[in-house]
């Protein structure tokens, strides 16, 4: 007895298709993915108006930027929401960093790439990926981990002394994610 070519799945008028987020952020080392009206804008780690102008459209305001001294001189601006900091080079505004501390700013969720949020747990993030970066207390458990690592050639590792790593990191407190920030290197001081 021969098989017969089954059509693919489809999605019928009686079989609901999956649900998705409205709206939602994914951060990887790349890129700030927002997704709203059935859209996703991919907006590049190297576009600090274009992530300001979305955390704008998330939370329906602009903070003022504030100039911070003695950041290696290298003039860097923080905008600060309650539960996003970006900082941007004053002088070019392709250099961008962004730390989230909370699981969704108003109403919209922020995840990395590989699916870890603020809250999720230790055992989570490793699952997905993520090693251990720092012991900031020394307890001999990191308190912040690497998720996403991507070599960046022509880098040189601080860490290492081979080539650099760029990495979403994620600060774990009391085994939980606290804070997601990206995108951080191992080959500079900031």
């Amino acid at each position: 007895m021969r098989a017969r070519p089954v059509a693919p799945f489809a999605p019928t008028a009686s079989t609901p298709a999956q649900p998705s987020p409205a709206r939602e952020v994914v951060l990887s080392v790349e890129a700030f993915a927002y997704t709203h009206d059935d859209v996703t804008e991919t907006i590049s780690l190297d576009d600090g108006p274009g992530i300001l102008a979305a955390l704008e459209e998330i939370t329906g305001h602009a903070p003022p930027a504030v100039e911070l001294d003695g950041w290696y001189d290298r003039g860097l601006v923080e905008y600060e929401w309650p539960e996003v900091r970006v900082l941007m080079s004053v002088e070019d505004q392709s250099q961008v960093w962004i730390t989230v501390s909370a699981p969704e700013i108003d109403g919209v969720p922020f995840r990395t790439a590989e699916g870890i949020a603020v809250g999720s747990t230790r055992a989570d993030a490793v699952a997905a990926g993520a090693v251990d970066l720092w012991d900031e207390d020394q307890d001999g458990i990191a308190d912040h981990l690497q998720l996403g690592r991507h070599e960046v050639p022509g880098t040189t590792s601080l860490v290492t002394g081979e080539i650099g790593i760029l990495f979403v990191e994620l600060a774990v407190e009391d085994d939980v994610v606290s804070r997601i920030s990206a995108p951080m290197n191992d080959f500079s001081d900031i």
